[in-house]
C-alpha cells in the first residue's frame, strides 16, 4: 500500500514539474507580437523644427496586448540624445496619432532622427523590447 502511494506521489510530482517547465516554456519562447507598425517610419509632420519647440510626427501603430509600455526616445546624428522614459497605457486597438516632442534646447542644429523604443514587460519571465525610428528632421536656430 505504502508502495503504491509512494509511485503515485512520484508520477504526480513528475506531471506537475512537465506542465510547470511547459507554461514557462511558452512564456519564454512564443512569438510574443505586442505591437505592430503600418509603416516603416514614423513619418515627420514639421520637418524643421527649432530647439524649444515641438517636433511632431504621426504614428500608425496598431497595440496587439492590453498591457503598460515604457516608451523611450531620443534624438539621433552623430550623437545620441535620450530623453526621459515614459509609460503609455494606451489601450489594445489600431490608432493614427500625432505626437508632439519638445526638442530640448541644448540639442545642436543639424539632421536627426527620433528614434523610440517600447518595451513590453510580459510576465515575470519576459520583457520584449521594440525599436522604431522616424523620417529625418532638421534642427534650425
Amino acid at each position: 500500500m505504502g508502495n503504491k502511494l509512494l509511485h503515485y506521489s512520484i508520477a504526480l510530482l513528475l506531471i506537475t514539474a512537465e506542465v510547470l517547465l511547459l507554461y514557462a516554456g511558452y512564456f519564454l519562447f512564443y512569438p510574443f507580437h505586442p505591437v505592430t507598425f503600418n509603416k516603416d517610419r514614423f513619418e515627420i509632420v514639421t520637418k524643421e523644427v527649432k530647439r524649444g519647440e515641438s517636433l511632431v510626427y504621426r504614428a500608425d501603430v496598431c497595440k496587439n496586448m492590453d498591457i503598460a509600455t515604457e516608451v523611450t526616445r531620443s534624438f539621433n546624428n552623430s550623437l545620441v540624445y535620450l530623453l526621459s522614459p515614459t509609460t503609455s497605457t494606451r489601450p489594445e486597438g489600431c490608432s493614427v496619432t500625432n505626437v508632439a516632442i519638445s526638442v530640448p534646447e541644448e540639442l545642436p542644429t543639424g539632421e536627426y532622427f527620433l528614434r523610440t523604443r517600447f518595451t513590453y514587460r510580459l510576465n515575470a519571465l519576459r520583457t520584449i523590447t521594440v525599436t522604431h525610428d522616424t523620417e529625418g528632421f532638421t534642427i534650425v536656430e
